[in-house]
């Protein structure tokens, strides 16, 4: 049963730019593709395997981040995680453009 999840909808200044972050965050995916879009994955991040499952959409600029958990801690986990790697990437990108 699920305990806890998010949509969450991030708008980015670029097409560009969220397509930057979405293929950064491509390799912390696990699992196959949960369609056959290449724009979409499914993901069990292994420290959360079986505990939380993370889904990503991209389109244009904006990425859809879908979250859901089996508790409250590995809800937090997740999501820290993924917006830690956002923020990120979002930095870096700021600084190579300077």
């Amino acid at each position: 049963m699920i305990e806890a999840a998010a949509h969450i909808k991030l708008h980015f200044d670029s097409e560009r730019e969220a397509h930057i972050i979405y293929s950064v965050l491509k390799p912390e995916l696990i699992s196959a593709p949960s369609d056959n879009s290449d724009r979409k994955l499914a993901c069990v991040p292994s420290s959360l395997r079986k505990r939380a499952s993370v889904e990503f959409t991209r389109r244009k600029n904006e990425i859809e981040l879908g979250i859901k958990a089996a508790d409250a801690a590995s809800f937090r986990a997740a999501l820290n995680s993924y917006m830690r790697w956002i923020m990120l990437s979002k930095s870096l990108i700021k600084e190579e453009l300077k």
